[in-house]
């Protein structure tokens, strides 16, 4: 039974309930009601721990109405107008037809319950299949936490394992090198580390680029070479120069890469 000194008229208590229950957020809403219920001392008229007592009482052959009863009744009530506030319009039509806290908060375990275990599993498969496509590693990595974050609210965080998993999974192929070498170097990083690396490379190999001379420059030069050399009899000395730049271009910034990575570990030892 609510005591005085957790009155219920506090309106403080109202503005506590910041999500209302639907079809996507049961797991959250029971989060957040439980204690509510369980500060205003309602828990017992959740949890089916406080049954009703008898309406009457008989003394000297005499019935009457019982005073507990009627106690227990105006408690039951506030459970009520506490629970009510916390439902969208779609859960409160769940409730109608019932009378009791602990009935009504059944009522909604029964519909809403297993909606929720649907969304449960559909973040699981957005996490299984989130991949990194054109974006940076930054907001890839900001696409992935949401996730995580939502799991986590729902009262199912995934462990770190599983996060870096599903992160070395979702990397860009050019990451491919990369992802190999970490995995072996350091197979219990964690996601905060895997992230940071994978950015610092990302930021080396961008730099990288940018001091490297232009493919197009490259053969541009080329071809003038080629028109000032026709007819010399060299030309496949000529035709395999941009292959053979191309060949280093990848083999420096693959090597770049695990510089990167070298150097960055090698200041964490």
């Amino acid at each position: 039974m609510a005591s005085s000194s957790n009155s219920f008229s506090s309106s403080n208590i109202f503005h506590s309930i910041q999500n209302k229950l639907d079809s996507n957020n049961y797991l959250i809403w029971v989060n957040q009601m439980t204690p509510l219920f369980e500060y205003q001392e309602l828990l017992s008229h959740i949890d089916g721990s406080s049954p009703p007592p008898a309406e009457t009482v008989t003394t000297d052959g005499k019935t009457a109405p019982n005073p507990l009863y009627t106690a227990w009744k105006n408690t039951d009530k506030q459970a009520i107008i506490l629970l009510n506030a916390s439902l969208s319009p779609e859960a409160f039509t769940e409730t109608i037809g019932f009378t009791t806290a602990r009935e009504k908060w059944e009522a909604l375990a029964a519909v809403f319950s297993n909606s929720s275990m649907a969304h449960v599993q559909n973040l699981r498969d957005q996490l299984h299949s989130i991949t990194q496509g054109s974006s940076s590693v930054s907001d890839f990595g900001r696409r992935f936490k949401a996730i995580l974050d939502r799991l986590a609210a729902v009262g199912h965080p995934v462990t770190e394992e599983e996060k870096t998993h599903y992160f070395y999974r979702g990397l860009a192929p050019s990451f491919d090198s990369f992802s190999v070498a970490l995995r072996v170097a350091h197979p219990n990083i964690t996601l905060r580390e895997l992230q940071a690396q994978a950015e610092s490379t990302e930021i080396f190999a961008q730099n990288s680029n940018n001091r490297q001379p232009s493919v197009a420059a490259f053969n541009a030069q080329s071809n003038n070479r080629s028109g000032n050399n026709r007819g010399r009899g060299n030309s496949q000395t000529r035709n395999s120069k941009p292959w053979r730049w191309l060949s280093w271009q990848s083999k420096l910034q693959s090597e770049s890469q695990f510089r990167s990575l070298s150097v960055v570990w090698e200041g964490r030892t």
